[in-house]
């Protein structure tokens, strides 16, 4: 998941101003926490594609890429006309879903004829605009998304017009309701043709995102309240977990991500070191590029460490590598 600073912030930083943050322009405070998720998120993605042992308790990454992306829409920065809102997301996330789309085409001629298999014709000519291993359909999604939620918080609407904690409250409740709705309809929606399950899988973190920004946007809530909201959504998602039998559903994964998501705001930095913002800046760069570095780990590894945890450290090893090397080229602005 796709995903933007990897999958909202602008540029090749992923500062305060450039992820949509507002602190920047005040003391130059980075959210580390969110970039450090984010790339966590993004790790676990490929860990989830390879995919090495334990890769059903990676299914958090989605929904903590789409709550941090939303909840940052939702933050000051973002406050611009809506044409500008839309430019710059297109231009940050469309743009790159085409050439990408491109890319991932020409790939595929190239395994077809070289072995004679081409995903596109074995699936349908749709994989063309969600890629060939499907991970294509965060960006339009989270384009969407994103430019709405920037739509509906702008400033021009006066804000003291709004009744917030109503907001919040009907945000929260509508994204319960549409957990619900899913788990109990998970057999129908899962079968329906890519990328809808993948899009109805990430729409309760839309809302839980923008009910999230707002509160935080709103109501400014120190580390103490952050961390107890969290423990409290850690809470309610291992109810939910005792009641559905496991943790690891729709419902969980998306409350955990997020806890995550909270605990995680909790954290900034005024100076990030130079390595470390580098390599937290790759996140957009390694989840574009990690199908083509599992495929290549596939192909040097013999057949019985397929999807072994050695195969998920050389995938997430290369897929790292790759992205420095993109994110050096003159390629670099379609996955910054």
């Amino acid at each position: 998941m796709s995903t933007e600073s990897s999958i909202s912030g602008e540029r090749n930083s992923v500062s305060v101003r450039d992820s949509c943050r507002s602190g920047e322009r005040k003391d130059s405070v980075r959210l580390v926490g969110l970039d450090v998720l984010r790339f966590a998120a993004v790790l676990a993605v490929v860990w989830f594609h390879v995919p090495s042992p334990g890769a059903g308790f990676t299914i958090w990454h989605v929904p903590s890429l789409v709550i941090i992306s939303i909840a940052l829409a939702c933050s000051p920065a973002f406050d611009r006309p809506i044409a500008e809102i839309t430019h710059r997301r297109a231009r940050r996330l469309l743009y790159p879903w085409i050439v990408w789309c491109g890319v991932f085409l020409a790939i595929d001629l190239v395994r077809y004829a070289a072995v004679g298999r081409s995903t596109i014709l074995e699936n349908g000519f749709g994989t063309l605009f969600y890629g060939t291993s499907l991970h294509l359909w965060f960006l339009p999604f989270i384009f969407v998304a994103t430019v709405l939620t920037g739509l509906c918080t702008r400033s021009e609407i006066d804000a003291k017009d709004r009744n917030w904690r109503i907001a919040h409250l009907t945000l929260t409740i509508v994204a319960f309701a549409v957990i619900l709705l899913l788990e109990c309809c998970s057999p129908t929606w899962n079968s329906w043709p890519n990328p809808i399950p993948q899009w109805c899988a990430a729409l309760p973190s839309v809302f839980l995102g923008i009910a999230t920004g707002l509160w935080m946007r709103e109501c400014n809530p120190n580390i103490a309240t952050k961390l107890g909201v969290a423990i409290a959504f850690l809470a309610l998602m291992l109810g939910m977990g005792y009641l559905r039998g496991s943790i690891w559903t729709l419902a969980g994964s998306t409350l955990f991500a997020t806890a995550l998501f909270l605990a995680a705001s909790c954290f900034a930095m005024k100076n990030v070191p130079p390595v470390l913002s580098m390599l937290l800046g790759l996140a957009m760069a390694i989840y574009l590029i990690h199908p083509i570095a599992i495929t290549t780990t596939r192909v040097v590894l013999r057949d019985s460490w397929h999807s072994s945890v050695v195969h998920g450290v050389l995938a997430i090893a290369a897929s790292v590598a790759m992205a420095v090397l993109i994110s050096k080229s003159r390629l670099r602005d379609l996955v910054a």
